[in-house]
């Protein structure tokens, strides 16, 4: 699930940042493709999840992963920053479109857990409020 989130995430990047190349066409085969075991191997772990139970870590970071990268969409910098600080990670997401069919499961299951606080992989719930 973390893998093929992550791939995804990367295979988006990677087109937001390419133009015009030959490999294109072969890059949206492999963004769709990581994209969608992205979503059978978290729909898989939601499924899986008692009534109970707490999302882990690692299946919020897989849903943020989708919704900041799965909307097609590119950051746009501000001008008024330098481009070392328009880079970095808290600024990319506060600036992409977000999925919102991602976005609304992943506040569900963030209330689900008991909020940002009982969120503890370093980051995430930074990211999430972003």
């Amino acid at each position: 699930m973390v893998f093929f989130s992550f791939l995804f995430g990367a295979a988006e990047n990677l087109l937001a940042h390419q133009s015009g190349s030959d490999s294109s066409s072969q890059n949206h085969y492999w963004r769709a493709k990581f994209h969608g075991m992205a979503i059978k191997y978290i729909n898989e772990q939601i499924s899986r999840l008692e009534v109970n139970d707490e999302p882990t870590d690692e299946l919020l970071a897989c849903i943020l992963t989708l919704a900041v990268y799965g909307a097609n969409s590119t950051a746009t910098p501000d001008k008024s920053t330098s481009l070392l600080s328009a880079a970095q990670t808290l600024e990319v997401v506060a600036r992409r479109e977000h999925v919102k069919a991602h976005q609304d499961a992943l506040y569900h299951l963030v209330h689900r857990k008991g909020g940002l606080s009982k969120v503890k992989m370093y980051g995430i719930s930074v990211l999430i409020q972003a």
